[in-house]
């Protein structure tokens, strides 16, 4: 029972009690008023209908040969009476009904039946109160998880214009890039190459020997825009999270924290690094799981790939050795590709093992110098 239904159900238990003790003294038993109170609390400590009906009908049966049990019938009514079996309390009636019929129909008949249905009224009333104020909250609780959601799925969107905003523009970039050297670079070559054939036979012109330095700046800056063009058009975990998406062979994960971009050189080479790790698991592996990793730390970018497999084919027979170098695994293997990443790590000056203690994993590190 809440309770906010506890003044209207005080305000029954008093009036039955003040009638209770209006009555002549040889009517007022303590009895009745502890089998009230016992079966109340019955009803209104277990949640079950069926117990709360049968603890209604025993009070019932005890109010046909006992009147003295009909004063707290209306609490029995504001206590049993329920949205789901609102004729249930109709029995409370019966009682009375027999009482005015069969021994004397006076007042306290009509004090009773008029208690009995206020009661049901009130407890009616706070029920459906009750009802439509959680219905209230679950809707507003409904509104706001859907407000919210909308939040992040706005945030969510907002986010991948962003980054498919900075990928156009880096695709444009690249496009610009490649159109210049291709078009311009090409005409200012071939412009180039004629003065230079000019210069052959007139070698002291000043004209031709003015245009050339000129052109030949022109060239170095064109190069210069070109080579920035495709460094800052590289977005190094785009490119990653979009090489680890389209891996299907097993399930992989990435894992990125950096606080700095890398180089351009450095970033294109884990690109490839990246690539040719994945093509291995799939060509050498029967692997179940895979990872990649890139992590930097304060002097050197740490760049690991792992997949889970035991049982590489006879290309990557480990000789029961747990860390090899990849100049101990080419010796013995085809393995072209590692050779490939190896030559790759040290031309920037960094480190390269194979560790097998739990799986298979290229583990390699750069410096940032």
């Amino acid at each position: 029972m809440s309770i906010r239904k506890l003044p209207a159900f005080a305000v029954i238990i008093l009036t039955v009690i003040t009638i209770q003790l209006s009555l002549p003294s040889h009517t007022t038993a303590v009895l009745p008023f502890i089998i009230c109170a016992i079966t109340t609390g019955i009803i209104l400590y277990f949640d079950a209908l069926w117990i709360s009906r049968i603890a209604l009908g025993f009070y019932v049966l005890l109010s046909l040969y006992q009147h003295d049990y009909l004063f707290f019938l209306p609490i029995l009514g504001y206590s049993h009476y329920r949205l789901k079996a609102p004729f249930d309390v109709g029995i409370l009636l019966l009682p009375v009904f027999s009482y005015a019929l069969n021994v004397q129909f006076d007042t306290s008949s009509f004090v009773l039946i008029g208690l009995t249905l206020m009661a049901i009224v009130i407890k009616h009333q706070a029920l459906s109160y009750d009802h439509v104020r959680e219905k209230l909250h679950m809707q507003s609780d409904n509104m706001r998880e859907l407000s919210l959601s909308l939040l992040e799925q706005n945030r969510q969107l907002l986010e991948h214009q962003d980054e498919s905003v900075h990928l156009a523009t880096l695709d444009e970039r690249n496009r610009i890039a490649r159109e210049i050297h291709d078009h311009v670079g090409h005409q200012l070559t071939r412009v180039l190459l004629q003065i230079g054939a000019q210069l052959t036979v007139n070698k002291e012109d000043p004209a031709l020997l003015s245009m050339k330095a000129s052109l030949d700046n022109a060239m170095d800056s064109l190069r210069n825009s070109v080579h920035d063009l495709h460094d800052t058009s590289l977005d190094l975990e785009s490119q990653l999270k979009g090489i680890t998406s389209d891996f299907d062979f097993c399930p992989i994960r990435l894992t990125l924290h950096l606080s700095d971009t890398p180089s351009a050189k450095l970033s294109y080479a884990i690109l490839a690094i990246v690539k040719e790790g994945l093509s291995n698991i799939i060509k050498h592996t029967k692997a179940s799981k895979a990872s990649v990793s890139l992590i930097e730390h304060p002097s050197f970018y740490q760049l690991i790939i792992f997949n889970d497999t035991h049982e590489q084919d006879q290309s990557y027979s480990m000789n029961n050795q747990s860390i090899l170098s990849p100049d101990e695994l080419v010796q013995n293997t085809s393995g072209i590709g590692l050779k490939n990443i190896e030559q790759r790590v040290a031309d920037l000056g960094g480190r390269f093992l194979i560790r097998t203690q739990t799986g298979y994993e290229l583990f390699i590190t750069f410096p940032k110098s």
